[in-house]
C-alpha cells in the first residue's frame, strides 16, 4: 500500500502595519537606516525572513497623540497582526538592524513590547518607567532581564497585536494638559486597565537623535556626533 504524505502544518508569517508620527522631514540617518527597507519591504515587496510588512504609514501636521489615532485607525483599516510604533528620531543602535529588532520583538511573543531608549532630560535615564507607591512614574533603572515587567514605555519603539486596539476604546492616545504625561503613559494606562502587561526587550536598543539633529544619545549612555 502507498504511503500517504500527510501536509505539514505551516505557520502563518505575521503581519505587520508599521506607524511612525513625524516631526516633518526624516532625518537622512532615518530614511535610510530604518525607513528604506521597511518601504521596500512593502512597497517594492523585498523579501523579509519571518514577518510580512503590510503597510508602512507615516503623518505630520497634527500634535502627537492625533497623530497616533490617526495612524492607528489607518493601520487597523489593514489585514495587519501586528502594529509597530517607531519614532523618527530614533536610530537601532549598532549593527542591529531594523528587520532583525523586529524579529527579536515578534519572538518575545507578547501583546504589547518595547525596545528601550535613552531620555533626553538630566542624567539621561532610560525611557521605561515604573509607577511607584504614590502613583507617580519613575524611570527604571534596572535592567537586568532580557524581558522587562514594567508599567509605562515610550511608544518609540512599540510593537503589540491588533487586538489590543481592538479591545480599547477610542481616544486610543491623549495628552495630559493637567498633568503633563504624554499619550504614551495614557495608552499603557488604558492598556493594563485590560489586563495587559507591558514589556520591555532590553536587547532591542536605540540610539535617541539630538534637538539639532547632529548628534546621537546613544543607549549605551555616550553621546556621538551623528555622520552627515
Amino acid at each position: 500500500m502507498p504511503s500517504v504524505k500527510v501536509p505539514q502544518y505551516v505557520k502563518p508569517i505575521p503581519k505587520i502595519a508599521v506607524c511612525i508620527p513625524t516631526r516633518g522631514v526624516f532625518s537622512v540617518a532615518f530614511a535610510n537606516s530604518v525607513f528604506a527597507p521597511l518601504w521596500q519591504a512593502n512597497v517594492w515587496h523585498v523579501p523579509t525572513e519571518g514577518f510580512e510588512i503590510v503597510n508602512v504609514g507615516y503623518n505630520n501636521g497634527y500634535d502627537v497623540a492625533h497623530q497616533r489615532n490617526f495612524l492607528t485607525k489607518d493601520a487597523l483599516k489593514t489585514n495587519a497582526d501586528y502594529i509597530w510604533w517607531l519614532d523618527d528620531d530614533q536610530l537601532f543602535s549598532g549593527t542591529l538592524h531594523v528587520f532583525l529588532a523586529l524579529r527579536m520583538l515578534l519572538a518575545a511573543q507578547v501583546p504589547i513590547v518595547s525596545g528601550i531608549t535613552r531620555q533626553k532630560t538630566p542624567g539621561w535615564p532610560y525611557a521605561v518607567y515604573v509607577k511607584s507607591s504614590d502613583g507617580k512614574y519613575k524611570n527604571l533603572k534596572a535592567l537586568d532581564a532580557t524581558i522587562k515587567d514594567v508599567d509605562a514605555v515610550g511608544s518609540y519603539c512599540m510593537l503589540m497585536k491588533r487586538e489590543v486596539y481592538e479591545r480599547m476604546q477610542e481616544p486610543y492616545y491623549e495628552f495630559s494638559y493637567e498633568t503633563g504625561a504624554g499619550e504614551d503613559f495614557y495608552f499603557c494606562e488604558k492598556a493594563k486597565a485590560l489586563g495587559y502587561d507591558i514589556k520591555a526587550h532590553t536587547q532591542v536598543k536605540l540610539d535617541h537623535i539630538g534637538h539639532a539633529g547632529d548628534f546621537l544619545l546613544c543607549c549605551d549612555g555616550e553621546f556621538r556626533k551623528l555622520a552627515a
